[in-house]
């Protein structure tokens, strides 16, 4: 009798190994509502970083077109900055650059000139594009109407 009593403990005691469905499903939607909390907030950095980028190189170019400025009494012509192209200034005229910058190749923005303004457009979008008012050093988002 006791031989019996112990192998009827030991066919009903389940070993179990493993996740049921219900529990993966579970953590599953879990993990998606975390992700679509998080990831717009993300996204959001992302974007606010490659506008900080942006109006940083605009205010670079702003400084030197003022230097250019300054020794022509002119803007530099349209169209002279794009990317990779080199900004040069002499300001004494004496034929050395005293003031260079290298308009950056970057992967987010292309760069280009008017006569009074210095646009930085988003690759793919015109969305997060900025430009700077030469005359009065005013960067904005020309898509944005201001009331």
């Amino acid at each position: 009798m006791i031989m019996s009593l112990s192998t009827k403990v030991s066919s009903t005691r389940k070993i179990s190994r493993g996740f049921t469905l219900l529990e993966l499903l579970i953590v599953m939607v879990i993990i998606g509502i975390l992700a679509s909390i998080g990831m717009p907030r993300y996204f959001g950095a992302i974007e606010k970083a490659r506008a900080a980028e942006a109006k940083g190189t605009l205010g670079e170019m702003y400084r030197i077109e003022q230097a250019y400025y300054t020794a022509h009494s002119s803007y530099m012509p349209a169209g002279a900055i794009v990317n990779g192209a080199t900004m040069e200034v002499d300001l004494d005229n004496d034929g050395k650059v005293d003031i260079a910058m290298v308009v950056p190749s970057s992967n987010n923005f292309d760069y280009s000139n008017t006569l009074t303004t210095i646009v930085a457009t988003k690759k793919g979008s015109a969305k997060n594009s900025w430009q700077i008012d030469l005359t009065t050093g005013e960067i904005t988002n020309p898509l944005i109407i201001n009331p």
